[in-house]
């Protein structure tokens, strides 16, 4: 039991991690981030869905009671776990490419003041709850707060603190 706490405490520490990292940094992970963290998070699928399955037909007779007919059950091992799993692991891939190197990169890096330009901007969701802004030098968009996205337009030059390491590119709006 004490090893279940953990991997649902691991799970959670994770999951906040890339929310933090997916939608409040704004975080340009470097290639070999990118690729450590794909490679990282494909190893953990297919660990947990090969452990998992193992699992799942060794205890195949305690299993009857949960799962009527054998239709059900191998639906659930071709279908069910791989799709858990794949979210498990897009989470998983998440906190590793951009959540973790931009807590790594505000403790451990020096800051470069800057000033560019803001090359598009986005709001999504729903009711336009997520607001973007692309600046000059970067392929990403950078999640912003509404009020700076309001204060500032398309070709509008701003102020930037940028923050380098080795595992990306951490940048901070300077408000305007």
């Amino acid at each position: 039991m004490p090893v279940l706490g953990i991997n649902v405490t691991y799970l959670l520490i994770a999951v906040l991690i890339s929310i933090y990292g997916s939608f409040y940094v704004a975080f340009s992970p470097s290639e070999v981030t990118v690729a450590w963290a794909k490679n990282s998070s494909i190893i953990f699928f297919v660990y947990f869905i090969a452990s998992s399955t193992i699992f799942f037909i060794k205890n195949k007779q305690k299993l009857s009671k949960i799962f009527k007919n054998r239709l059900g059950f191998y639906f659930f091992i071709i279908v069910g776990l791989p799709s858990v799993f794949a979210l498990l692991a897009y989470v998983h891939f998440g906190a590793l490419s951009k959540g973790v190197p931009a807590l790594y990169t505000e403790l451990f890096s020096e800051e470069i003041f800057t000033e560019t330009e803001i090359t598009s901007k986005r709001a999504w969701g729903k009711r336009g709850r997520h607001e973007a802004v692309s600046i000059s030098g970067f392929s990403d968009r950078f999640p912003v707060s509404r009020q700076y996205y309001d204060s500032v337009s398309v070709g509008e030059s701003v102020k930037l603190k940028i923050i380098k390491s080795e595992l990306g590119t951490k940048i901070e709006f300077v408000k305007p």
